[in-house]
């Protein structure tokens, strides 16, 4: 048994140094096409001799540059122009665009700091989200062969990268692990740079990711690929980005979830893991704080406290309510369904089960059926169902559309305005599943209006009304812009 375990630990610590070498060989592979890239530009693409150009600040400041060689940051510095040192992304005629990527003819030029713009923050952590990818890459190459999907930065902060690790899950444990080697990266102040690509090239430096094989060939033929390297880390992506990992002080990955993807008609589990960082330390340590006194607010800790609500294994991703919970349902219900009547909306009940032909003429059979339950197509029960396949109803709109139809109508009966609060179920993979905010089943206030042409900006405004008026008992307020 010793000898059989020795021999087991020894195949694994193999594999690992053959996944390892895997993964080295194609971070090579990206940066040998990178160079390979830059020498035959180099090589092969015509001089073009610069012109003088004319770059305008925000605050009226004008100088001098030359085309295809000043950037912003240069600009800047020539006219000694106060917060330079700030700034972490610049905007040229109202575009986004690197610090330190040359300008190409005269413009109006603003430099922006994390404090001027949501667009600077979010630039801020799409960067972080690279230095996590390449921390995955330098991390977990040794469990398996590691497939980047994407890392955006999120619109109420931080940012987060999927990735395919052959199978493999990533603990809570080894988030730490991410945070270590993510600070690591950052205090080394690598460089952002960009490098456009034919779609060709980009095909060859990502050919070991089916992902980024997947975005390349959505983009159509003869539009510019481009691609970012940091340190040794190259990835797909169209930026821009900060000048340098230097400018963030602190990371922290925090939350790790199960997401579905489909590559090569393939449905893959991938890691979702999400981080925050910072332009200071102590800003970290407030966002920790902040975080801390969220987490005590969250919402299936105070579901069990107060016996509001329950799940269970044998029925994952749905809800038992109990007692005190149903309580405040049907005080909700009540409040809504009184709204409805001084908004004019009918309540209707429309089934839960509906033929495959009617989620094929809605369009949800082709776009939606993975996310369906079905019956009669895995369970091989089409004879229960008189050989048809059916499916449990993700959304209401097919039902209100077959209400609408079913008579004649006069144009004296619109808008007709039917509301409902039947289950709807939608079959959402296991490792997305968190409390009441990622269900498979669930009940929803859904209405559809059926109106005229010209009838539709009032009813546009009178549906904004309703939402407005739930909001406000609430002490929510509801912006539109």
């Amino acid at each position: 048994e010793r000898m059989r375990l020795l021999l087991l630990q020894r195949w694994h610590q193999i594999s690992r140094q053959t996944v390892f070498r895997l993964y080295s060989d194609i971070c090579q592979h990206r940066l040998s096409v990178w160079h390979r890239e830059i020498d035959r530009r180099q090589q092969t693409e015509p001089f073009h001799e610069t012109e003088s150009i004319e770059l305008t600040f925000s605050d009226g400041t004008r100088v001098e540059g030359l085309s295809g060689r000043t950037t912003p940051m240069q600009a800047a510095r020539d006219c000694s122009l106060l917060g330079t040192d700030k700034a972490v992304i610049a905007l040229v005629d109202n575009i986004l665009w690197d610090l330190n990527k040359p300008l190409k003819h005269s413009c109006q030029l603003k430099l922006l700091s994390l404090t001027d713009s949501i667009l600077s923050r979010k630039v801020f952590w799409h960067s972080s989200a690279h230095i996590l990818g390449w921390a995955m890459e330098q991390l977990f190459s040794s469990h398996g062969n590691v497939e980047l999907c994407d890392g955006p930065a999120l619109e109420d902060g931080g940012f987060y990268y999927d990735v395919y690790i052959s199978g493999n899950t990533i603990s809570e444990h080894e988030l730490e692990h991410l945070t270590r080697t993510a600070n690591d990266i950052i205090t080394a102040s690598h460089p952002f740079e960009q490098l456009p690509l034919t779609k060709t090239v980009a095909q060859d430096m990502f050919k070991h990711n089916r992902f980024k094989l997947n975005f390349i060939s959505d983009i159509p033929d003869g539009v510019e690929v481009t691609a970012y390297k940091c340190g040794d880390f190259i990835d797909l992506c169209k930026g821009p980005h900060i000048p340098h990992t230097g400018l963030i002080k602190a990371l922290e990955m925090h939350t790790v979830a199960g997401v579905e993807a489909s590559v090569e008609k393939r449905k893959l589990l991938l890691q979702r893991v999400y981080g925050m960082s910072t332009a200071s330390r102590n800003e970290m340590t407030q966002w920790k704080r902040s975080r801390s006194e969220a987490q005590k607010r969250d919402h299936r800790l105070i579901g069990r406290s107060q016996q509001l609500y329950m799940t269970h294994l044998d029925s994952p991703g749905s809800v038992f309510l109990l007692p005190h919970g149903m309580r405040i349902i049907n005080s909700l219900r009540d409040l809504l369904q009184h709204h409805y009547r001084s908004f004019g909306y009918q309540e209707v009940v429309t089934p839960l089960i509906f033929s495959r032909k009617l989620w094929e003429t809605s369009g949800h059979w082709e776009h939606y059926a993975d996310n369906m339950f079905t019956v009669g197509h895995h369970g091989g029960h089409l004879h229960h169902a008189g050989g048809q396949e059916y499916g449990l109803k993700p959304m209401n709109c097919p039902a209100h559309c077959l209400i609408y139809q079913q008579q004649q109508r006069s144009y004296r009966e619109l808008p007709l305005r039917l509301a409902e609060f039947s289950p709807l179920h939608r079959n959402e993979i296991s490792g997305a599943l968190s409390g009441l905010t990622r269900v498979r089943q669930f009940h929803q206030d859904d209405a559809h209006i059926f109106c005229t042409r010209e009838q539709l900006r009032n009813e546009i405004k009178s549906c904004l009304q309703f939402v407005e008026k739930i909001y406000k008992a609430f002490g929510i307020n509801l912006l539109c812009a």
